[in-house]
């Protein structure tokens, strides 16, 4: 939006956002809502009901998104709070969704969609395993998925992955800790 002398019509706009998203469910709703503010470089208001002091600090603090010893470890090993997250995940009933890709490429994007549904994984299950189909998946929902080039990036994994297409593959430590890069430059918007 433009700065201008006039003070903005929140009613107005409130009433517009409202008819938008009025027809979805509220968990889509709240998805819709992170993800804007997100991609403004905005916090994401605290829709859990809890407070800013019972919410993850990157420094042992519990988090909302891990739900297991390695997961809390890892964000603590790396200082991510719960706001970070909330940068490129949406917490729904204990289910983490990928809601942001960054990247300036496709390659770039889908590169950093596998690092993060790995993430997503290790928060949600304490293992940063997963597929391919589901990694690909949300490479086209997200639309990065660039199909006569898939196969090429996926040989640029380099060492941040073990696996195969056909077993699955899993996060490693430079894996790990280029997903974490990745999450805290997504809450600082670089």
């Amino acid at each position: 939006m433009t700065k201008d002398a006039t003070p903005p019509k929140v009613p107005e706009i409130a009433g517009k956002i409202y008819e938008l998203l009025e027809p979805l469910d509220g968990s889509t709703r709240t998805k819709v809502l992170q993800g804007a503010l997100g991609m403004l470089g905005d916090p994401a208001p605290d829709v859990h009901g809890d407070s800013s002091a019972k919410r993850g600090s990157g420094t042992g603090g519990a988090s909302l998104f891990a739900s297991g010893a390695k997961a809390r470890a890892w964000l603590q090993k790396h200082s991510i709070t719960d706001e970070a997250l909330e940068h490129m995940f949406h917490l729904d009933n204990g289910q983490v969704d990928l809601i942001a890709n960054p990247g300036a490429t496709k390659r770039e994007q889908t590169i950093n969609t596998y690092l993060l549904v790995g993430v997503k994984h290790l928060l949600q299950s304490d293992d940063p395993k997963f597929s391919e189909p589901e990694a690909v998946a949300l490479c086209k929902r997200l639309g990065c998925f660039d199909r006569p080039n898939h196969a090429t990036t996926r040989n640029k994994f380099g060492n941040r992955l073990t696996g195969s297409k056909a077993t699955g593959y899993t996060l490693t430590v430079p894996g790990l800790d280029q997903a974490a890069m990745l999450i805290k430059g997504g809450a600082t918007g670089a």
